[in-house]
């Protein structure tokens, strides 16, 4: 599963706020092709893959944004296998990196004359908007990829704590348990499991008993 796949809701909220905000139609792929998110027709076509010789496979493999705004570029969709059934009139296209990888792509489109002059006239602005989804789309997923590794190394930490034969309970400055060992609740006979003992205050654990000490 891509990490695009894992916030596709906070995603699809977005392409719509903008969809809304522009009047143009927008999707985004993940680097297997997949739609994660859309609107407009492209809502229909979310889970479906795109095809591996569209426009969408083009600025994965370059990592260059591509603009289809202008009737001397619509060459370019003749070769894509959805040439003779796509609705798409015009389209802007920019990749999504996570940490120097191409993780999709964003797409701003227009589905009817009105969208099309939308775009022509205000090509710089929205080539600017679809830049800032994509860095949006991209601090969250690193934001999940930090959490993760953080999490990994919380784990070892736990697992090396555990293994001491000593009874180890750390607090945080609130004097609230953040991590007992299993030698511990053996040594003082907590009737607790794990669970009910962290972001507990101590005091309410172990009875008469300082800190300070």
């Amino acid at each position: 599963m891509s990490y695009l796949k894992l916030i596709d809701d906070k995603i699809q909220s977005l392409a719509e706020s903008l969809s809304s905000i522009l009047n143009i139609e927008t999707t985004v792929v993940d680097n297997n092709l997949l739609r994660i998110a859309g609107t407009g027709d492209f809502y229909h076509r979310i889970n479906e893959s795109s095809p591996e010789n569209s426009l969408f496979a083009k600025v994965l493999k370059s990592g260059k944004p591509e603009l289809n705004i202008y009737e001397k570029d619509n060459a370019v969709c003749l070769s894509c296998n959805y040439g003779d059934t796509c609705k798409e009139r015009k389209s802007m296209i920019y990749p999504i990196y996570i940490e120097e990888d191409i993780a999709g792509v964003v797409c701003f489109a227009s589905f009817n004359p009105t969208q099309d002059q939308l775009m022509l006239s205000k090509k710089d602005e929205y080539m600017e908007m679809l830049k800032h989804f994509a860095e949006v789309i991209e601090k969250e997923v690193i934001g999940i990829k930090m959490v993760n590794k953080l999490n990994m190394g919380i784990a070892e930490i736990n697992g090396v704590i555990n293994s001491i034969n000593k009874g180890i309970i750390i607090l945080n400055k609130e004097q609230r348990i953040i991590h007992i060992n299993s030698k511990a609740i053996k040594i003082l006979n907590i009737n607790f499991s794990v669970s009910k003992i962290i972001n507990r205050k101590i005091k309410n654990i172990i009875k008469n008993f300082k800190i300070e000490d």
